[in-house]
């Protein structure tokens, strides 16, 4: 009986040993891999949080400390601590996972103005807005974004070129064009009508340009532009205008932002009005709030016009790649 004891420990402890060493043998060669990934900066990499966020990109530096990730598509560098990451995953870059605020979520414009952040290839976004205004928009390559939107029966198509000049510097330009189906008898109606149908058609667009300062997390967006119409048929005018905003993220998936709009001295007449607009100009405050996850996003801001707020809720879902 002694005998067989003393086997029973001999197996035991065998069997402890080389569970060890093939333990410490696997981790070693998964340490090699990874730091082997490290080293090749085009190797993508999804970076998995403890708090539930992920972050696609290429590591440029890793220590036992933190992280130095490039994010794939806006470019700017992030810092992050080791204490804070679950695990990393390498991928290739067809098959690299854009979801998460962190990354582009709710950055690729404000409740009124576009910034420079674009959508990446192959992704897209249905947007509503209080239900009357419906709006796609899609990344044909990660600079250039098109879409388009119907406001009841007035449609419009933009477009949108931006890209990354600093590290956390982005420019980008914008054009817009729509259309206004109106019957006749209004604003003087018979403009546009040459061929006395029951509607006019009067036009009008504009262009901005756009400068964004910061990252996804918390940026400036600044834009400067001119738009024109002939809604008013006696009175074709061209009015220049100025935004400022940007957002902040407070949580995963919480994040406020501020949008405001200022339209000096029209540039000879006004394109919405009779006549000009006062000396003053006129500034169009709006603060929001909004609610994102992998899919969704909700958004709920006030806009003061004329000392009149007016409440905005839209809805926006993310789509492709």
């Amino acid at each position: 009986m002694k005998q067989i004891l003393l086997f029973i420990v001999f197996l035991v402890t065998f069997a402890n040993t080389a569970t060890a060493q093939i333990k410490h043998r696997s981790e070693g060669s998964r340490t090699e891999q990874t730091e082997a990934a490290v080293s090749d900066t085009s190797v993508v990499q999804v970076v998995y949080m403890k708090n539930g966020d992920r972050f696609t990109g290429r590591v440029l530096a890793m220590n036992s400390q933190t992280i130095q990730l490039q994010l794939l598509n806006t470019g700017a560098v992030m810092t992050i601590n080791m204490v804070d990451v679950r695990r990393m995953e390498v991928v290739e870059t067809k098959n690299a996972s854009l979801n998460g605020y962190n990354e582009h979520r709710g950055c690729d414009a404000l409740t009124l103005s576009a910034t420079a952040f674009s959508l990446p290839k192959g992704r897209g976004s249905y947007q509503n807005t209080w239900l009357f205004t419906n709006s796609f928009m899609y990344g044909v390559n990660d600079n250039v974004t098109i879409g388009g939107s119907l406001s009841g029966l007035i449609p419009s198509v933009q477009a949108k070129i931006a890209g990354k000049v600093g590290k956390n510097t982005l420019l980008g330009l914008s054009a817009f064009g729509f259309v206004v189906p109106l019957p006749i008898g209004t604003n003087n109606g018979g403009r546009n009508n040459p061929n006395n149908s029951n509607f006019y058609f009067p036009t009008g667009g504009g262009v901005n340009g756009i400068l964004t300062v910061g990252t996804p997390k918390m940026f400036a967006n600044f834009t400067a532009g001119i738009i024109g119409t002939d809604l008013v048929p006696t009175n074709t005018g061209v009015d220049g205008f100025f935004s400022f905003g940007g957002g902040i993220q407070l949580s995963r998936g919480f994040a406020l932002t501020s949008d405001n709009f200022y339209l000096p001295t029209a540039i000879g007449y006004s394109a919405f009005t009779s006549g000009n607009l006062n000396d003053r100009g006129l500034f169009v405050p709006n603060l929001g709030a909004r609610w994102i996850n992998e899919k969704t996003q909700w958004d709920l801001s006030f806009t003061v016009l004329y000392f009149v707020p007016i409440p905005l809720l839209s809805f926006k879902t993310f789509f492709g790649r």
